[in-house]
């Protein structure tokens, strides 16, 4: 078995508590496409642009209203990034945003 397989299974099948509700990823997180943002088209200043290693450069507007999480849907396929405040997302990323609460909570609990 993959040990991301295993991983998953152990704490979400085998670790399951009683009182854990069953339910539907939409209901915890909005997941958005990004938007393609040509390098000549940026500002330079403002909102951090995020391409698939992270901050690669700045622009005037956001398209997404923070916090959100990015997940890597290629190039760097599957790296998560973490952002507090508002930023522009480029078309390589999946976005969950929105309805983090129960995340961030994951993210920063040990395990």
């Amino acid at each position: 078995m993959k040990p991301w397989r295993k991983r998953f299974r152990q704490w979400f099948v085998e670790e399951a508590q009683e009182e854990w509700e069953e339910g539907v990823l939409g209901d915890v997180v909005e997941l958005v496409y990004g938007k393609g943002l040509k390098k000549e088209i940026r500002t330079g200043t403002g909102y951090p642009v995020i391409g698939s290693s992270g901050v690669v450069g700045y622009h005037s507007d956001f398209l997404v209203e923070g916090p959100g999480i990015v997940i890597g849907r290629k190039g760097t396929l599957g790296k998560v990034i973490y952002l507090w405040d508002n930023f522009f997302q480029l078309t390589q990323h999946i976005i969950s945003n929105q309805k983090l609460n129960p995340l961030v909570y994951c993210m920063n609990t040990s395990y």
